[in-house]
């Protein structure tokens, strides 16, 4: 809720990536530069904490306000809207000749070379086009109750593959920390690839819904993440239990493996000698870990902002990756920081994991990095 005066101007602002400064729109009245100054410093402010560039709209009353944030859309600004305010016919004509310039940027599909995976571990998608899905177990399988929740990851994971048949298929064993609500990663517990060699109750129903999308549906596009791995014998491990049930590496089925440690990181070539055929990055764990915070302490959550050394830290491995010709894609909400993200464009990853209400903010975010790392690059 917003209490205003009167009202002088009003307008809107969004950060242009490509002009590399905010641009600032007047729909009516006028402004004064120093007041531009300021709504350029609050777009910049407002941006850092949602971490996602958005686009606001502005009103001058005596002193700069925003009155409203939306997605940003790179191809588009949307026209404010203020009913308290009656605009004159020329306004509402200019408005109406600006949008119909940008009629057709509003169709246009941003494209990337950086793949979006959907995670649909939670609800599914009416998406026609994806380039690929990622679903991780541990948020559909409970023990508390077997039955349902294994007859639900069944129906989720051979649903997603029979909808998508050209799309890669990323099934995420089960991370789950003993001792811990389904949801919550703990350091230091026992969970993912040692939890799952201990309790058969927990990693031969995976198995089951492995077995039977690939053997008995024939779902060829679906491939295996192995969940945070502590050392090279516990991959050696998972991949054994995974022969016996005829679910060993090949061309059609690719082994996958979750880099959540900075362990994974060191000792990464043990690994590709091990046998793997693409990696995860768990930037969140991993940030988590190199930075020294629990990532279920909310008090703590500010230091995954802090991505510098984590970037530092992981160009030997990515620079590793590309030498061996396997493909790394990201996950986990620290992808999104500004400069992570750049980073990771920048290093040619592969795809992200996004949720999927972040799914065409994600595409149109990736348009504008690439396209600003392309400019950068010519200059």
């Amino acid at each position: 809720m917003i209490f205003i005066k009167k009202v002088e101007s009003f307008g809107n602002a969004y950060f242009d990536p490509l002009q590399d400064d905010v641009e600032i729109s007047v729909r009516t009245g006028k402004l004064h530069p120093n007041d531009r100054e300021k709504i350029s410093e609050m777009v910049k402010s407002a941006n850092k904490k949602l971490f996602i560039p958005h686009y606001y709209e502005w009103i001058f009353d005596g002193s700069v306000k925003l009155v409203g944030v939306k997605l940003y859309t790179p191809s588009i600004i949307a026209s404010a809207s203020f009913p308290v305010i009656a605009r004159s016919e020329a306004t509402r004509q200019s408005s109406t000749n600006w949008e119909d310039r940008h009629a057709i940027a509003r169709d246009d599909k941003k494209v990337s070379a950086v793949k979006v995976f959907f995670d649909l571990s939670v609800g599914l998608t009416i998406e026609k086009e994806i380039d690929g899905v990622y679903i991780a177990s541990e948020k559909i399988f409970d023990l508390n109750k077997p039955g349902e929740s294994f007859e639900n990851l069944v129906f989720r994971l051979v649903e997603s593959a029979i909808t998508f048949p050209r799309s890669l298929i990323l099934f995420k064993l089960a991370d789950k920390s003993e001792g811990l609500p389904d949801g919550k990663a703990g350091m230091g517990k026992v969970r993912g690839s040692l939890r799952l060699l201990h309790q058969k109750s927990l990693f031969d129903p995976l198995l089951e819904v492995l077995d039977f999308a690939r053997h008995k549906k024939g779902l060829t596009n679906i491939h295996i993440v192995i969940p945070y791995v502590r050392g090279v014998n516990e991959l050696l491990k998972i991949k054994r239990e995974l022969a016996v049930r005829k679910l060993s590496r090949k061309n059609s089925l690719g082994h996958w493996m979750e880099i959540a440690l900075p362990e994974n990181i060191i000792n990464l070539e043990d690994y590709l000698i091990a046998g793997i055929d693409g990696v995860v990055l768990n930037l969140d764990e991993l940030i988590s870990h190199l930075n020294g915070f629990d990532i279920k302490e909310e008090e703590l959550i500010f230091y995954k902002n802090e991505a510098e050394g984590l970037m530092k830290f992981l160009e030997d491995g990515i620079r590793l990756l590309h030498k061996s010709k396997v493909p790394f894609i990201a996950s986990g909400t620290s992808t999104f920081n500004q400069k992570m993200l750049e980073f990771l464009v920048e290093k040619g990853v592969t795809g992200v994991v996004v949720e999927k209400y972040e799914a065409h903010s994600a595409k149109d975010l990736l348009h504008q990095t690439e396209r600003r790392i392309v400019l950068r690059r010519v200059e």
